[in-house]
């Protein structure tokens, strides 16, 4: 048979090429040998020294594809490929003169064999030689490998194939450790801006309380002096002044109360984060009751009419949602127009959040100013129109941000506007029921 290197690979058992050796004595001696010869699965083949085919089994027809008659008396190399038909009929002849009585075939390489049609399969065999009266008897024993070998081979494919994506993951998994080391290099970074922006922000809170104090005391005294020479002055020299200094002097004064009035809302706009309480839960019921006694003065003077839906329990400043409420329902009242002011407040629930909306019959915003209103100090009528300083929707959203929600208005010029802000829903039970006040 033929050799080329050999794939290691470790065959089924079969009998040993010794057992069957002097298969013609046992043959003769036991008929139901042959039988059991006939019927084996390999291949078992018997030559003569001149290596002509004397034994071909039912194995040996079934995998090389003759018949027995068609191959007694044949050559051997009518079983072997071309190529290594010489190279094996040397072999032959070195086993012959060799001790050993038998010998695994190709030790170091796969044999091939021919099939009847050509084509040549992998093969496993042993041969034995035995001396009878006739000279030396060579059996082979084979076995067709050829589906050993193609599961082996599919085999290694997988294994090529783990292995190939065992690199690809490992160097994906390597690839996103940087990535992982980068992100947590850039996170260190980030946490230290963190850091020290939050240093910042607690130096530039200590200097907004420093100013705070100042604005309080040191700023609003000089003004309370101005203020208070101003009507003295005015008040002692009135018949002996004309009216012009009157006036300039009733121009000092309102000047010097509105400057009080600025320094104020700025000190309270400041003090929205810096000296806001604990959130806990807050009935609005309980705030509005409060907002209505804080503005009786300006709804008995209008004669509004302030009314409200069932309104829940939110987790919140009270006294910063009673100043939110306050300065909202407030400015219903005070921009009114001609018709008695109209406000109601109604509360929706939202996913995670309630949504408060105070809507009044008022004068109504251009759209194209709904933003520029919660600026602080931005004002859309003059003073004389409409008094006040333009802070109070700045602290509107100073709080609601605080309070991690969000405020805008939706309105239009004469229909009147709906200032809505929505409250995290961390804690919420419905408080009371529908209710109106006037």
């Amino acid at each position: 048979m033929s050799t080329t290197p050999q794939v290691s690979a470790t065959s089924p058992a079969r009998p040993s090429a010794e057992a069957i050796a002097p298969l013609r004595t046992l043959r003769v001696a036991d008929p139901r040998f042959d039988e059991i010869l006939a019927n084996a699965n390999d291949a078992i083949i018997s030559i003569d020294e001149s290596q002509a085919i004397t034994l071909f089994n039912r194995g040996a027809q079934r995998i090389f594809g003759y018949s027995e008659a068609e191959i007694l008396g044949q050559p051997l190399n009518r079983l072997i490929p071309e190529r290594f038909v010489a190279r094996h009929g040397g072999q032959v002849r070195d086993f012959a003169a060799a001790p050993e009585a038998s010998r695994m075939m190709a030790q170091r390489g796969e044999i091939y064999g021919r099939r009847s049609d050509g084509t040549e399969f992998p093969a496993e065999a042993s041969i034995s030689k035995f001396r009878d009266r006739d000279g030396v008897v060579f059996t082979v024993i084979l076995r067709d490998v050829t589906e050993r070998r193609a599961a082996e081979h599919l085999l290694r494919e997988a294994h090529n194939e783990l292995e190939n994506r065992v690199r690809e993951r490992t160097a994906e998994l390597e690839e996103r450790n940087a990535q992982l080391q980068l992100e947590i290099q850039e996170r260190r970074r980030a946490e230290t801006r963190l850091a020290e922006q939050a240093r910042e922000l607690a130096r530039s809170n200590a200097d907004l309380e420093q100013f705070a104090s100042v604005a309080s005391h040191d700023l609003q005294e000089p003004l309370r002096m101005v203020a208070s020479y101003t009507q003295l002055l005015n008040k002692r020299y009135r018949d002996r002044l004309d009216s012009d200094a009157d006036e300039f002097m009733g121009f000092i004064v309102d000047g010097a109360l509105r400057m009080q009035r600025l320094i104020n809302d700025l000190l309270a706009f400041s003090r929205v984060g810096s000296r806001g309480k604990e959130f806990q839960p807050v009935p609005l019921e309980d705030v509005m009751s409060r907002v209505q006694t804080n503005l009786r003065a300006a709804i008995e003077e209008s004669a509004a009419d302030i009314s409200h839906g069932e309104l829940p329990v939110v987790h919140a400043d009270a006294t910063q949602i009673e100043l939110l409420l306050q300065n909202l329902v407030g400015n219903a009242i005070k921009f009114r127009g001609d018709a008695r002011p109209r406000v109601h407040i109604s509360a929706e629930r939202q996913p995670g959040a309630w949504q408060i909306a105070v809507s009044d019959q008022g004068i109504g915003i251009d759209a194209r100013y709904a933003e520029r209103i919660f600026v602080i100090f931005q004002r859309l009528h003059t003073a004389a129109e409409y008094p006040g300083t333009g802070i109070g929707l700045a602290i509107c959203k100073k709080i609601v941000e605080r309070h991690g929600g969000q405020i805008d208005v939706v309105s239009a010029p004469g229909q009147g506007a709906t200032f809505s802000f929505t409250l995290p829903d961390r804690e919420e039970a419905p408080h009371g029921g529908p209710s109106a006040a006037h």
